[in-house]
């Protein structure tokens, strides 16, 4: 397998304080193309030129308008790109040492 490109996220935070503001759930995400790494770039370059950005403009989906989102993930989602996830739920981890 040669991952030609790979992007990784998450969300959430590694705080245990519940009731102060921590979230329960901390998620990481790769998502990652293994022979198309061009042709990914084209489809975000094209979506950055569309609609006026930079080219060195960087998504963030939680500041875009939900118009965008559903435009760039119909885009890709002609792409094979693949992904792994890891979702924790905090709440459930037990050792002495995080309460």
């Amino acid at each position: 397998m040669n991952i030609e490109q790979l992007w990784i996220d998450e969300s959430g935070d590694c705080g245990f304080k519940f009731d102060r503001g921590s979230s329960r759930f901390l998620v990481i995400v790769a998502v990652y193309v293994l022979d198309n790494k061009a042709e990914i770039c084209g489809v975000f370059q094209e979506l950055k030129a569309e609609h006026g950005f930079d080219s060195s403009f960087e998504f963030k989906f939680s500041r875009c308008k939900d118009s965008l989102k559903q435009e760039c993930l119909r885009a890709i989602a002609q792409i094979p790109i693949a992904y792994k996830a890891i979702v924790v739920d905090k709440k459930n981890l037990k050792a002495q040492a995080l309460i």
